[in-house]
């Protein structure tokens, strides 16, 4: 994938989204999570499968965007203001659509978080000297 898509990045997406599969699946009998952990009947297997979805089409969505960048002619590493906020989400939301059917409301508000929640996560990155960049 290149010097930016390191393939750790991906094996470390996987596990974290199998992570979060199962900790949903752990949690979702807690009333003040139970919203959160949808779909609410869904079995540990079914969860482990939405979150390889997500996973893949997130790492999948950010890669089509750096082949777009590159061949508009932004160099890897610069910013490409909103899309480096949403190709994640846009990519992950179309491996969903097989097995979940997110509302137009879920995906217009995931549309609006996903850049400042980028944003906020590179920031800490640079902070911990994870990131050579802020964004």
């Amino acid at each position: 994938f290149g010097s930016h898509k390191p393939s750790r990045g991906i094996v470390m997406g996987l596990l974290a989204a199998g992570a979060g599969a199962w900790l949903q699946h752990a949690l979702r009998g807690l009333p003040i999570l139970s919203d959160l952990t949808w779909p609410a009947s869904a079995t540990l297997f079914q969860r482990l499968l939405i979150g390889l979805l997500l996973c893949i089409g997130a790492v999948l969505g950010d890669i089509v965007k750096s082949w777009a960048k590159r061949r508009i002619g932004i160099r890897p590493g610069s910013a490409w203001p909103v899309i480096d906020g949403i190709d994640y989400i846009v990519g992950a939301m179309l491996f969903l659509i097989p097995v979940y059917m997110l509302s137009p409301s879920d995906v217009l508000l995931l549309l609006l978080i996903a850049p400042a929640a980028s944003l906020i996560a590179n920031a800490i990155a640079y902070g911990m000297g994870w990131k050579e960049v802020w964004y």
